[in-house]
């Protein structure tokens, strides 16, 4: 029986990634720069035994799921739990301050 296996993505790159995206770099941006990155580690090399080194186009909804889950935002939330959450009158607990600052402004 032929099975194909799931290589993870190397985590160095990963978390280069993940830097680019906490820099609010945009993904099609970050998949090149992710490519450069990983051609100066690694050469032309696409990958070994244990990882691959090139950002696949499904790895970015991962990526975002990270980004979510460090900023608090539950992935598996509806919502309007978020936003029950994050405007109470008493005690709010948004994932960032600037966000009620944002919406007090307008």
């Amino acid at each position: 029986m032929s099975k194909n296996l799931i290589i993870s993505l190397h985590p160095d790159l990963r978390n280069h990634a993940l830097c680019l995206l906490h820099d609010l770099v945009p993904i099609g941006w970050v998949r090149l720069l992710c490519h450069a990155w990983a051609k100066e580690q690694w050469g032309n090399s696409a990958g070994n035994a244990q990882y691959h080194f090139i950002l696949k186009k499904y790895e970015s909804t991962s990526l975002y799921c990270t980004l979510h889950h460090e900023g608090g935002i539950p992935e598996r939330s509806n919502a309007t739990e978020n936003l029950d959450l994050w405007f109470l009158t008493k005690n709010p607990q948004p994932p960032s301050p600037l966000l009620t600052q944002s919406c007090l402004y307008y």
